[in-house]
């Protein structure tokens, strides 16, 4: 879907931050945050893969929070806490983004348009920003709300990114996860070893979210 040379740029940039030994909390930020030419802007990729509000929505929180809101998108979730309400809250901090194709050598970028919003399927009517532990959020005029979004995800007090980040590298090194899928937490889906897995999400987080360590 990236192409290529988008496909390349993203690799480069994800190879690069890997190498630096850049802090993960950054590059999720810079990732969910990334904007421009594809071809050219490595974390403008991650977007592209998506595309619209409600597929952002899903790729994001099944990534960085290790949560599957898909089965909330036409329904209450069967299996979990998770409402419509959730999945098209968590889906409205999107509402503003878009992908351009240029059509100059399938190149794409991926912008900020000056407006936006999505509309709850059920009650037709807009939807604001909503995060996944409840509360609301709100967009003032010239705001980016993802830049909102992005802080709450990689902020020390969200148990949800240590954990899944942790848990994808427990899998990478013993060939299965604490949870598993790895991007699949939720209540009836425990860790095998909670304790271990809550030391060390930890000790990630104290640590300056560095991977190498």
């Amino acid at each position: 879907r990236l192409g290529p040379a988008g496909a390349a740029a993203f690799h480069a940039w994800v190879r690069d931050g890997v190498a630096r030994n850049t802090p993960l909390d950054r590059m999720a930020r810079e990732m969910v945050l990334g904007l421009g030419d594809g071809d050219r802007v490595g974390p403008a990729n991650f977007s592209r893969v998506a595309g619209d509000a409600r597929s952002q929505a899903e790729l994001v929180s099944q990534v960085f929070l290790g949560v599957r809101l898909e089965c909330a998108r036409c329904h209450n979730h069967p299996w979990e806490k998770w409402t419509q309400d959730d999945f098209w809250g968590f889906a409205a901090f999107f509402g503003r983004m878009g992908i351009k194709d240029t059509y100059e050598n399938d190149e794409s970028q991926v912008l900020l348009k000056l407006s936006g919003e999505v509309i709850h399927p059920k009650t037709k009517k807009p939807i604001g920003p909503k995060y996944l532990d409840g509360s609301n959020e709100t967009e003032a005029p010239g705001e980016d709300v993802r830049e909102k979004l992005a802080a709450w995800i990689t902020s020390p007090r969200n148990p949800w990114f240590p954990r899944a980040i942790m848990n994808r590298m427990v899998r990478h090194y013993l060939g299965r996860g604490l949870v598993e899928p790895v991007d699949d937490f939720r209540v009836t889906n425990p860790p095998s070893n909670p304790e271990l897995l809550d030391a060390l999400a930890k000790d990630f987080v104290e640590n300056g979210y560095h991977l190498k360590r």
